[in-house]
């Protein structure tokens, strides 16, 4: 708990359940790491490098991520509720039943990002890039996606969604959107 890797390289290392509540790992490297099911409540990973990390199951509630990489992450059934995800790079990363409710996604890109059943309630998404993501069952209720990138994203079977949202998207390039 409150543990500080400011800068630190942990390219590779185990943290399967830890607590690592109210810790700083601004500007680690956590390349190819193991963060399954730990506890990061309230940490902060600005400008963290966490590509390739195996993050399943683990509570990021409340957790800075601003400006981190997380290209390739495995975030599958990740809590991120009220996360600060801003201007992070989450490029081809799994988020498949990911709970984003109220997160801040703001220029985030989610390029190719597995969003399949993830929860995206309230979650600010200004130019956010979801371009070719997959939200297939997704969870999408009080969202504005006006200045998002969605141009072949598939939107199958999502929750949450309007008319005029179902016609926005469709005119931008939204795949399988009913």
């Amino acid at each position: 708990e409150g543990a500080c890797g400011f800068k630190a390289k942990m390219m590779g290392a185990t943290l399967v359940k830890a607590n690592l509540i109210f810790s700083n790992f601004r500007e680690t490297e956590f390349f190819n790491a193991n963060l399954n099911e730990a506890n990061c409540s309230n940490s902060t990973f600005e400008n963290a490098t966490l590509d390739r990390a195996d993050i399943q199951r683990a509570n990021l509630r409340h957790v800075d991520l601003r400006k981190a990489s997380l290209v390739g992450a495995n975030l599958k059934n990740a809590d991120l509720t009220e996360a600060i995800v801003k201007r992070a790079e989450l490029e081809l990363a799994d988020l498949t039943q990911a709970n984003l409710t109220q997160a801040d996604l703001s220029h985030a890109s989610l390029f190719g990002a597995r969003l399949e059943g993830a929860i995206l309630n309230s979650t600010k998404l200004e130019n956010t890039d979801l371009r070719q993501a997959n939200l297939e069952k997704a969870h999408l209720e009080a969202l504005d996606f006006s200045r998002c990138l969605v141009q072949v994203a598939i939107f199958t079977d999502v929750k949450g969604l309007g008319w005029t949202q179902k016609q926005w998207l469709k005119n931008h390039g939204v795949l399988n959107i009913d």
